[in-house]
């Protein structure tokens, strides 16, 4: 059982009010041929607290047409509700718990997201999230959720975009009372090696801390920035392991860009209050550029909150 699907079960939920089912499963209209089809789908309910990330808002698929690729280089999103957009950190572009874009203020009630290398391939299908991660001192019992107006607030290469809007999903999503924060993890960089071999090598050191919240805090995956200039394949075999070498996520060949996504190889659970040393290790192929890893986004840690540890 994934350790995410018994979080707070009975503690907060999220409630949805039907706007009309017709905004749940839209038929497609008919368009172009030669366009990008967009569609909303329905967004999965789960337990949302104060201080939550990861939340989906708002769930996307895009359709190209079998002539060319699309490029998708920016959606723009609305909040609709009641909810004040200040309990709201910001928004940004996911795809299997993998941030695409920057987190995002909601500013005069939109935010624009730019997305890094959001590509559709020919006569294919890609679905997206829109997530927001939500301040720890969120209003209780706001109502939030977001659409896209028109179909100019998809920007691709050039592509026309068909599609029924405005597009949402057909709730909205309500902070429900709860005495607990759902807590972070916080991460703490110590200062990159001066001079690194080119072999196998610790090329980062950062400890991981649970604060604010959950007695644990489960680490699924974390998504790692370089800040430096080494991109792509000057940086191989990244993984983390503890202190001793022993290694705690699976192998990623290369940085995407400057970034590495690292899946734990089983969640790695922080106890409250106790930091843990990890390393980031990996192969440099040049010693001409640079590595200084960072955490962009504080989501881009993907921790589930845990109140009691599962048992073996």
């Amino acid at each position: 059982m994934h350790v995410h699907r018994i979080l707070l079960l009975g503690l907060a939920c999220i409630c949805l009010f039907p706007h009309g089912a017709e905004a749940f499963f839209a038929r497609e209209p008919k368009g172009p041929t030669n366009s990008l089809s967009v569609r909303a789908i329905p967004v999965e309910s789960e337990s949302v607290l104060p201080g939550a990330q990861h939340v989906p808002m708002l769930q996307i698929r895009f359709m190209a047409p079998c002539t060319e690729r699309v490029r998708i280089e920016s959606i723009e999103v609305q909040l609709i509700g009641l909810g004040e957009a200040t309990d709201i950190e910001g928004v940004y572009i996911e795809a299997n718990e993998v941030r695409l874009s920057r987190r995002m203020p909601i500013s005069s009630g939109v935010a624009t997201l730019r997305p890094r290398n959001l590509i559709v391939q020919a006569c294919s299908s890609r679905t997206i999230t829109i997530a927001a991660d939500f301040n720890a001192a969120a209003t209780v019992g706001g109502e939030f959720a977001l659409r896209i107006v028109a179909p100019e607030d998809i920007r691709t290469n050039g592509m026309p975009v068909t599609g029924s809007f405005p597009m949402s999903t057909n709730g909205t999503l309500t902070l429900e009372v709860s005495p607990l924060s759902s807590g972070s993890v916080t991460a703490n960089f110590l200062p990159p090696p001066s001079y690194i071999p080119l072999n196998n090598n610790s090329l980062a050191k950062f400890t991981l801390e649970a604060v604010d919240g959950a007695p644990y805090q489960c680490v699924q995956s974390i998504t790692l920035t370089n800040d430096g200039t080494a991109r792509d394949d000057e940086m191989r075999d990244l993984y983390i392991a503890r202190s001793n070498g022993e290694p705690l996520t699976q192998i990623e060949g290369a940085l995407e860009d400057d970034q590495v996504t690292l899946e734990f190889l089983e969640p790695y659970c922080l106890e409250e209050q106790k930091s843990q040393l990890f390393e980031l290790w990996g192969k440099a192929f040049t010693r001409k550029e640079t590595n200084e890893f960072e955490l962009e986004e504080p989501s881009d840690i993907y921790a589930v909150p845990l109140w009691r540890l599962p048992r073996e």
